[in-house]
């Protein structure tokens, strides 16, 4: 296969392209990234110089360019992870996620839509499939007991996790009006190495460090989907790209935000003291 990733210099894109660059399926990997404040190359300087990696600087918003990347590097599968994702910055500036993670995410469904059926008519070939990351935040909020499932109504509560589940729908609508094969995942939270230093846990690590008080979050609830590498690497890597609509992934332990600070801080008593 010919893997495209969207986003890969992020957090999650790059443990993604390290841990499956080295499986055989993949002759290819195209990583498209147009490195905003959150995407690092040197996330990836491990991988740079591999013989299946390729590097394409291109913005969604491009939907010229994008097209030019699926077509030139003739991809057949897509994980699509480049998304704006912060739920304060989407307050300020929602701008930016309506059109990143909205008309990015409909140009890459057109780009792919183009070429494959194409590429389907021409050949018979119909190995192609389009992987959407989610999130659990297009469900809403949960209180202190209760879990999402796959059934749970859309409840979107800020312009980010609507932009999210509007990208959703897209994907959903190519599925049945065009016939591509999609898959729709919607995890929870993530931690783990690369992760840009606005988010939960690399907050309170960095205001440890100096012993000031954490980082005041607007949400209570902190739903654990994975630490370390993000569980769309797990559905990746199965034994067998089998089609699963739109699972929910995560390790059904929520807990408190103020108990992961404290989980974080308790090595050190004069950082607790200060929560």
């Amino acid at each position: 296969m010919n893997l495209l990733i969207t986003g890969g210099a992020g957090f999650i894109g790059s443990n993604l392209i390290h841990h499956v660059i080295d499986d055989a399926r993949i002759v290819k990997l195209v990583n498209l990234d147009c490195l905003t404040y959150a995407g690092h190359p040197a996330n990836l300087e491990k991988v740079s110089k591999h013989p299946k990696y390729v590097f394409e600087k291109v913005d969604l918003r491009d939907k010229a360019a994008t097209l030019r990347v699926v077509e030139q590097h003739a991809i057949t599968h897509v994980m699509h992870l480049a998304a704006e994702s912060h739920v304060d910055r989407s307050i300020t500036g929602p701008g930016d996620f309506i059109q990143t993670n909205i008309v990015g995410t409909f140009n890459l469904l057109e780009a792919c839509r183009e070429v494959w059926l194409n590429r389907q008519s021409a050949t018979g070939n119909r190995q192609f499939r389009f992987h959407h990351v989610s999130t659990d935040e297009v469900y809403g909020s949960l209180g202190a007991t209760g879990y999402f499932t796959e059934t749970t109504p859309y409840a979107p509560n800020s312009p980010y996790s609507s932009s999210k589940a509007s990208s959703d729908f897209l994907v959903r609508a190519y599925h049945h009006t065009y016939g591509l094969d999609t898959v729709i995942t919607n995890c929870s939270n993530n931690y783990g190495p690369f992760q840009f230093p606005e988010k939960l846990i690399p907050v309170i690590i960095q205001n440890v460090l100096p012993h000031v008080p954490g980082y005041h979050y607007t949400t209570k609830w902190f739903v654990i989907s994975a630490i370390a590498i993000s569980p769309v690497v797990v559905l990746f890597c199965s034994a067998s790209y089998l089609l699963i609509e739109r699972p929910l992934i995560a390790l059904g332990h929520q807990v408190s935000k103020r108990k992961v600070t404290s989980i974080v801080v308790q090595r050190d008593r004069r950082a607790a003291s200060a929560i």
